[in-house]
């Protein structure tokens, strides 16, 4: 659950940096977009990651129950 929490709160926070762009007075170097698009692609990969691993977790947890139920 944690990854997908920080990876919406970290969406909220691009989306209004990208909606109130302009209206703050300045406009966002190139360096911050850099840092939002390089935080975006880590945040999704992270989540990926971990979700691959809870599901090969859970695959694990999950396959001796059902191979004890069949016998």
């Amino acid at each position: 659950m944690l990854p997908g929490t920080i990876m919406y709160v970290y969406l909220g926070t691009a989306g209004e940096s990208f909606v109130t762009l302009g209206a703050e007075g300045r406009e966002k170097t190139a360096a911050e977009w850099t840092l939002l698009g390089a935080g975006l692609i880590v945040t999704i990969v992270v989540t990926l990651f971990v979700t691959r691993i809870a599901q090969k977790a859970l695959t694990r947890t999950v396959a001796p129950e059902d191979n004890e139920s069949a016998a």
